[in-house]
């Protein structure tokens, strides 16, 4: 598949600078809009279109594809911070309030929109979104501790809270937040990638500039703490070759430096890649013989 099939339906629509404002903001706010920017470079861009396609069948009307090309509409994905391929972008209310980054199966994804998708007889975490997005933040928070205190083996309310948290700038509280919960909840795939980018979220925010962390690792080369907070610093500035080049070398001295925390960046950023990106494949081998 070189594009996006044509599909005789009219929840697909190719998005565009000049019809972005009415197919996606205004539509938002009569119901979530997924916007998937997509190239015809990107092996994994490719196989999410079958997937994304069944997806909106089944949710029979009640979710919007808005396929955007970047090689047409580069301008309008760095607008929305679009750095990589596959990206999506769930809005609602003409703001965005999920971001999925790189290929998803089709059960990740289910589980992701299902926390903003209401189904025939509506959802506790769905209407606990609902009303936070509808400006009762308060309130919405408040329905979505209750949603995971009344089944605390479901990911979905605390993933929910610490993505919240994060986008109010409050990274510290979101890592706490899925540091504390259920062992059940923290075996979830994406409870772990979440934890994994806010640890170097939190990290890079604390660090000092990648200048002067590389002058500290070149007179220090086995200082694993400044070689971390460069990869977090790295990341945060998309330079994903550069932080996993350092988390490599990490591994490679000590692999459960923080508890495990390189080795599960280095995985949760092969999940964000794709399996078929040129970075998983390369680093991919190299973990592995530093993992022999």
């Amino acid at each position: 598949m070189s594009q996006p099939s044509h599909t005789d339906t009219p929840h697909i629509v190719e998005g565009t600078r000049h019809n972005f404002d009415q197919i996606v903001l205004a539509n938002s706010r009569v119901g979530p809009v997924l916007v998937n920017y997509w190239s015809r470079g990107a092996g994994p861009s490719l196989r999410l279109f079958p997937v994304l396609e069944a997806l909106v069948a089944d949710f029979a009307g009640r979710l919007l594809l808005v396929n955007i090309d970047t090689d047409r509409e580069g301008g309008l994905a760095r607008e929305y911070g679009v750095t990589s391929v596959p990206t999506m972008k769930l809005f609602r209310d003409r703001e965005i309030v999920d971001t999925i980054h790189g290929y998803q199966s089709d059960r990740n994804l289910r589980t992701v929109l299902s926390r903003h998708i209401a189904p025939p007889d509506g959802e506790p975490v769905r209407d606990a979104l609902m009303t936070y997005h509808r400006g009762d933040r308060e309130l919405g928070m408040q329905r979505l501790a209750e949603a995971a205190v009344n089944d605390p083996s479901d990911a979905r309310a605390p993933l929910a809270m610490a993505k919240l948290l994060w986008q109010e700038g409050r990274p510290h509280e979101a890592h706490r937040l899925l540091s504390a919960s259920p062992a059940a909840v923290k075996e979830d795939s994406e409870v772990r990638d979440l934890a994994a980018h806010l640890e170097f979220v939190i990290t890079a925010r604390d660090a000092a500039d990648a200048a002067s962390l590389t002058e500290r690792i070149r007179e220090a080369p086995g200082d694993l703490e400044a070689r971390f907070q460069l990869a977090s610093v790295r990341l945060l500035g998309d330079d994903i070759d550069g932080a996993l080049t350092l988390l490599m070398e990490i591994l490679e001295k000590n692999r459960t430096f923080r508890n495990g925390a390189a080795l599960r960046g280095v995985h949760a950023l092969f999940r964000m890649l794709g399996k078929d990106d040129e970075l998983t494949t390369r680093f991919r081998g190299r973990l592995g013989r530093s993992l022999a």
